[in-house]
């Protein structure tokens, strides 16, 4: 069970958590050819403060102009152009990046007691966004997620038969 925890008012102290978790997960720039006006934790820890913000990447950054704090806490040399974001935030290259930086915030998290050891994902997103569907692949395809779901969250779950397993078998379920 998680522990007790309220989540962190401060965009100083985000920013600063994500920091460290991407400066474990990534390198620091993508390219020895990059500019080092910052780097990539920094830009992920900016992306991670656009969603703290909810707001667009121009607005992060005007954000990041106007908050003298805020660039502090992230070591900025200058505020980086709202496109640097964008580039950062879509690309392909960056996939595995990304996917070894999800390892690395979830341990993180784990080790403070911010999440269970198996945390319950769908619970857990419904609590930050009100969700209609949920459409998964066939490996959710189980009555008990559907049942959670359907009962508990009040979504309407839709499994995508990608790879068919047993092609003459009906659903045993609803």
């Amino acid at each position: 069970m998680p522990s007790a925890r309220s989540a962190t008012k401060s965009p100083v102290a985000l920013g600063r958590e994500a920091l460290a978790v991407a400066q474990r997960a990534l390198l620091q720039y993508s390219s020895v050819r990059s500019r080092d006006d910052s780097t990539l934790p920094q830009l992920f820890a900016i992306l991670v403060l656009r969603r703290f913000f909810k707001t667009d990447y121009r607005g992060v950054v005007q954000l990041l102009a106007d908050l003298s704090d805020l660039r502090k806490g992230l070591y900025l040399k200058k505020v980086p152009h709202y496109s640097t974001l964008l580039l950062c935030r879509e690309a392909p290259a960056k996939r595995a990046a990304f996917e070894s930086l999800l390892v690395a915030a979830f341990a993180r998290a784990r080790g403070r007691g911010l999440i269970d050891e198996r945390p319950e994902a769908v619970r857990q997103a419904c609590r930050h966004v009100a969700f209609d569907r949920l459409l998964a692949d066939a490996g959710y395809d189980a009555e008990h997620n559907h049942a959670l779901c359907r009962r508990e969250l009040g979504i309407r779950s839709t499994v995508i038969p990608i790879n068919e397993r047993r092609p003459n078998a009906p659903p045993s379920g609803h």
